[in-house]
């Protein structure tokens, strides 16, 4: 779909783009720069201290301050949220205060989370903006008797269709709309089976994610539609818009406008063995007109497929309607706050939820890739690494870092929030320093740069020793200093089969976990490619349709954006646009191995493609075990090879200036001896980030990496070499 962008927004593009930018440079040290501040890493690429509505005095800057903390992430007090003069003053003071400090200031745009309510603030007075679902009640029979239908009152129904089932399925070219009398329909059967559904939109203010933090945060669970423009408008308006004119100037005084887990609320939230009332999917009644302007049919004949089906009519339909969603979540939310966060010189910074399964994607966001690549800023939880966890899924940070390279846009500033509850509950909200560090290196390895965290570090609050997590502070600062601005210098492109998801999912009534582990085992060959890819020391990014087409083959490599791929893997894809599928086979016929594993497409974007997407399909040959093949890549550039005294060494390699950096950590208790030899390198720059320092060093050398760290070797690229594809 083509976007059209407002005058208005170009010129305020133009007139704020050298602030913005000045501000994106500003989180990113050239190698001169690190030289000078390597010992003692700038509040920028330190923690920043999510506060969740903390007090706010000088007391608590002092001690982040001693415990080595950059920033300070914050909000208006929660009591008589954004509308107290006296709370928006101590607000403005301690920003004030913070910044003469020189820490990060990061706003948390809600009363908690998820973000995207303002408290209630935004459905207050507004009842049209609250988030909504849609419900199905149905019958079948045979026959063209009589038919009655009882609906539930409680209920606003919206549409009713009738149409005949052939081979289990609903036939669509039979489809007839029938009347709907206050709750009841009553029409005439079809000859032979027939399926009678009525639709409703059920307002979802009970038993989803917004309900679950009202008692938490004290805000009232009434949460807006963000498939509606005029909603989202709203939310910035009560806001953005209020921080703008009480903490002035505001490009001076915020960082960073940080948004936790908004989403469409379309999954049951009761962890209890419970179901919904009905299965539902999320609505709004301008997905109607959206969804006709995108696909070139009209949606409400088609409603029974959102439901039920597994025909190649209705998977094509899941996958329309869930495209829709995504322009529409993405544009009307996200674009929006990242165009006020442009207009008022300020990064924007967006935190999906549910970013470890695909299928979650789907309901949250339609897609959740499609989601973060509007904000300048992207980022997700971090599960910690804990050493009995045994399923670490340690590389979701592919999704958000690879959000980031997908439009070459500011790769500066790739977020994770350190988050101890996950998976753990309340028992363990400050985890050892040696695990901490573990959890950030692999996930720097993914390509994150930034973290966060709420973890109550102080030791007044059962938390750290102020001299340990200082330490931890500079050791995570030091290496983000290096990475960020940096590119990732992965070898393989594995393909976002975000529309092979979208066309299976089905209207649930089940919690949100239930509904990821009935798509485990589709998930599961993403999640084992991944971990396969990344502890072969050979890195991967996530591609989209978009990104491929625009794509070229270059001596015998892959060249997507600024990215140089020599592989390609294709996890269980069964759904692909023919374009792209015709794409693929260029990209293959040209000399780059595409590894299509456990599946071969079946279907296309439309009906109109899905005989032509076969038809090549059967020309392809799966790989269900490609991990051997992929080992066997080598980089043509990044030459110096690496032997290790056992096999928990991890790798990933990046590109900064004039510089080749290879991040090695160690992703064991126990420490590791490294040998690194090059026929092609003799000297290296090493820069030790647990204890600041830096030597250069003559290959082949040998060093000693303790437990749960790292080293950063540099190499500087000859100016007078020519390299890959400059």
């Amino acid at each position: 779909m083509s976007k059209i962008i407002p005058i208005k927004r170009i010129i305020s593009i133009c007139a704020f783009g050298l602030i913005l930018s000045f501000k994106l440079q500003a989180q990113s040290f050239s190698f001169e720069q690190i030289d000078d501040s390597f010992s003692n890493p700038p509040n920028a690429f330190r923690l920043v201290h999510y506060s969740m509505n903390g007090p706010m005095n000088e007391e608590v800057l002092n001690e982040m301050t001693r415990y080595g903390i950059g920033g300070i992430q914050t909000s208006v007090p929660y009591d008589n949220y954004l509308q107290d003069e006296a709370a928006w003053d101590l607000t403005a003071s301690f920003i004030r205060q913070a910044k003469e400090r020189d820490l990060q200031v990061w706003i948390h745009d809600e009363r908690g989370y998820p973000s995207g309510a303002a408290g209630g603030l935004v459905v207050k007075g507004h009842p049209e903006y609250e988030v909504r679902g849609m419900i199905r009640v149905n019958r079948t029979g045979t026959g063209t008797g009589a038919v009655t239908l009882n609906l539930p009152s409680d209920i606003t129904f919206i549409r009713a269709n009738i149409c005949k089932v052939v081979n289990g399925e609903p036939d669509f070219s039979t489809v007839q709309e029938v009347t709907i009398s206050g709750s009841k329909i009553e029409t005439k059967g079809l000859e032979g089976n027939w399926q009678l559904s009525a639709f409703g939109e059920k307002i979802l203010d009970k038993d989803t994610q917004a309900q679950s933090t009202i008692e938490q945060f004290g805000q009232t669970g009434h949460y807006p539609s963000l498939l509606n423009k005029e909603a989202c408008a709203r939310f910035i308006e009560v806001t953005h818009q209020n921080y703008a004119n009480h903490i002035t100037p505001i490009d001076e005084k915020i960082d960073v406008f940080y948004t936790g887990e908004p989403n469409l609320m379309a999954s049951y939230w009761k962890y209890d063995g419970s179901t919904a009332d009905y299965p539902y999917i999320p609505w709004e009644k301008t997905l109607i007109d959206s969804f006709r302007a995108m696909h070139n049919y009209d949606l409400m004949p088609h409603l029974d497929a959102l439901f039920a089906g597994s025909s190649e009519k209705a998977q094509t339909i899941r996958m329309h309607y869930y495209q829709t969603i995504a322009e529409l979540v993405a544009e009307n939310y996200g674009g929006q706050i990242s165009a006020w966060c442009e207009q008022n010189g300020v990064r924007s910074m967006g935190h999906p939820l549910l970013e470890e399964d695909i299928i979650c994607h789907v309901f949250c966001y339609g897609d959740m890739l499609r989601f973060l690549r509007e904000f300048h800023i992207r980022g997700c939880d971090l599960h910690i690494g804990r050493e009995e966890n045994n399923h670490w899924i340690y590389w979701m940070g592919k999704y958000v870092g690879s959000a980031a390279y997908l439009d070459d846009k500011d790769t500066a500033t790739i977020m994770g929030l350190l988050d101890p509850i996950i998976g753990r509950g309340m028992d363990d909200l400050t985890p050892e320093i040696p695990i901490l560090k573990r959890t950030v290196n692999m996930n720097m390895l993914c390509g994150l740069n930034q973290f966060t965290s709420y973890m109550p570090y102080n030791s007044a609050s059962d938390g750290y020793d102020a001299g340990e997590y200082r330490k931890f502070n500079e050791y995570v600062g030091r290496v983000t200093m290096i990475l960020r601005g940096s590119w990732s210098e992965a070898l393989i492109a594995m393909y976002y089969p975000i529309k092979s998801f979208q066309s299976k999912y089905l209207a649930s009534d089940n919690h949100w976990n239930k509904v990821a582990n009935d798509f485990r085992e589709r998930q599961i060959v993403v999640d084992d490619l991944a971990k396969g890819i990344l502890e072969s020391g050979i890195d991967f990014n996530f591609v989209t349709d978009d990104v491929l087409l625009k794509s070229t083959v270059q001596r015998g490599k892959l060249k997507v954006g600024s990215h140089i791929y020599s592989q390609l893997v294709m996890p269980k894809v069964e759904m692909i646009p023919l374009d792209v599928l015709k794409k693929i086979e260029e990209i293959n016929a040209a000399g780059i191995r595409v590894h299509w594993v456990e599946a071969v497409p079946k279907l296309g974007a439309s009906m109109e493609e899905h005989s032509e997407v076969k038809e090549i399909a059967k020309t392809i040959l799966t790989n269900n075990a490609p991990i051997s093949d992929l080992q066997r890549i080598r980089y043509n550039d990044f030459s110096i090879n690496f032997e290790i005294s056992n096999d928990h060494l991890s790798m990933a390699r990046f590109r900064k200036e004039d510089k080749r950096i290879y991040f090695v950590v160690n992703n064991s208790r126990d420490e590791v001896t490294l040998t690194a030899s090059s026929q092609d390198v003799q000297h290296l720059k090493i820069y030790n980030p647990v204890d600041g320092s830096t030597k250069e060093v003559t290959l082949p050398l040998l060093e000693k990496i303790g437990g749960y760290e790292s080293l950063l070797l540099v190499e500087t690229v000859d100016k007078n070499a020519t390299e890959f594809f400059d």
